[in-house]
C-alpha cells in the first residue's frame, strides 16, 4: 500500500500557532487584522475580540449570500474573555481562544484553554472539555461566582460552522456593513 500523508499534529500551545507576536499581552502578528460583527453569537455572557488572517498574496472571494470564499491557510481567531466586574473596567479575564482554519480545503476548528496568568492557552482536547471557572460578578459574595464552561470538541465546531453556512459565521455582507476602528484608526 502507497505511504498515507500525515497531517502534522496541530500546534499545543497558542503561542506556538504564528497568530501572536505576544500571547501575554494578546497581541497578534503583522498581517492578522482585528474586525467586528453586527450581530455577534451569545458566547454565554463573555465578550469576543476577532481577528483575520489570510496567507501571502492569498484573497478572499465576494459572495453575497453563504458567506464568503477563503483560500487554505486562511485563519480566523475569537479569543472570549469575562468582562471585568464593577466600575473600574478593564479588559476581562481572558477564557478561551477559538481558531477555524482552512487547510487542505477544509475548515478545521480548534480551542484553546487561557491559563490562569494569561500568560498562553493549551490546546483543547479534540473531545472538548467542560471547567468551572471563576467569574467576575460585582453582585456576588466576594465579586464572584462560578460559572460552568464548554470548551467545544472539533466537531462541535463544524456543527455551527457548517456547509449550509459556508463555514463562516461572522465575515459576510450582513455581518460586516459596518465602522470598525483599527488600532491606528
Amino acid at each position: 500500500a502507497p505511504p498515507r500523508a500525515t497531517t502534522p499534529a496541530f500546534p499545543r500551545k497558542l503561542s506556538e500557532t504564528g497568530v501572536f507576536t505576544s500571547t501575554r499581552e494578546h497581541r497578534v502578528e503583522a498581517g492578522v487584522v482585528s474586525y467586528s460583527v453586527n450581530a455577534p453569537a451569545w458566547t454565554d455572557g463573555a465578550e469576543a475580540e476577532r481577528f483575520l488572517a489570510i496567507p501571502g498574496d492569498g484573497r478572499i472571494t465576494h459572495a453575497t449570500s453563504r458567506g464568503w470564499g477563503f483560500p487554505d491557510g486562511a485563519v480566523l481567531v475569537q479569543t472570549l474573555r469575562f468582562p471585568t466586574a464593577g466600575p473600574s473596567g478593564g479588559p476581562g479575564r481572558r477564557i478561551e481562544t477559538r481558531l477555524m482554519t482552512r487547510q487542505d480545503g477544509r475548515w478545521n476548528g480548534y480551542s484553546y484553554r487561557w491559563n490562569a496568568a494569561e500568560t498562553d492557552a493549551e490546546l483543547v482536547p479534540a473531545v472538548g472539555v467542560d471547567a468551572e471557572l471563576d467569574r467576575p460578578d460585582a453582585d456576588a459574595p466576594d465579586g464572584i461566582r462560578r460559572q460552568r464552561w464548554h470548551f467545544p470538541s472539533r466537531s462541535e465546531c463544524l456543527g455551527c460552522h457548517s456547509r449550509a453556512v459556508g463555514f463562516v459565521l461572522g465575515l459576510s455582507d450582513l455581518q460586516m456593513k459596518r465602522s470598525h476602528t483599527y488600532p491606528g484608526g
